[in-house]
């Protein structure tokens, strides 16, 4: 107890010396060590604190609490990170980009985008819709993915999956898919719905 009491007298002096007149006025009132009349009188102008009305479903105000800032949600997080994947894909005409986390967002289990086959020479077969030769984002970020890790499972996909897809996404068991653009064809929703998966749409921003 002594040596507490010592350093508390040690870090007060060096505070007294450090600080203005005023501020070590307003803790000397704080601690009960002198009396100000207009600190008594109105506490919260003489503190630079305006406590808010408190309704009564409101919790109580703690005076000088900063205020919660509102952090983007996660479905944001990973479109955005589908969206830069694709920027790899060589198909000009759609660039569509996968990535598959686990449902509480702490791991990444694979991604893909479409392209070629590895070592392939990298250019599309063909500009008409469904005949560019690119093997799928949704595939190639399955043929990635660590079957080991029993979390459940969400794909993000900045493109509505193809029929084959939906199949392989069903076969791999994926809780749910999160996409942000329509595809031209849409029965793999009812594929994708008849096995129980769940289906988003995450809104273009």
């Amino acid at each position: 107890m002594k040596i507490l009491k010592e350093l508390f007298k040690i870090a007060k002096d060096a505070r007294d010396d450090a600080m203005s007149d005023i501020v070590r006025d307003r803790l000397n009132i704080a601690e009960g060590t002198r009396t100000n009349p207009e600190a008594l009188v109105n506490p919260e102008q003489f503190f630079g604190f305006k406590k808010k009305n408190k309704d009564k479903n409101e919790k109580d105000v703690i005076i000088g609490q900063p205020e919660i800032k509102q952090r983007r949600g996660w479905d944001s997080i990973w479109m955005q990170f589908a969206d830069i994947i694709s920027q790899r894909s060589i198909d000009d005409r759609r660039k569509v980009g996968a990535v598959i986390v686990t449902s509480d967002n702490a791991q990444v289990l694979s991604l893909g985008y479409n392209g070629d086959q590895r070592g392939g020479p990298n250019v599309v077969e063909s500009n008409e819709p469904g005949k560019s030769g690119c093997v799928h984002a949704e595939i190639n970020s399955l043929i990635k993915l660590d079957y080991n890790n029993q979390k459940k499972r969400i794909m993000y996909v900045t493109t509505f999956p193809c029929n084959d897809c939906s199949k392989c996404i069903v076969n791999a068991r994926i809780d749910e898919v999160v996409y942000r653009d329509d595809y031209r064809n849409s029965d793999g929703l009812k594929i994708l719905l008849d096995a129980g998966i769940a289906v988003r749409k995450h809104p273009v921003n």
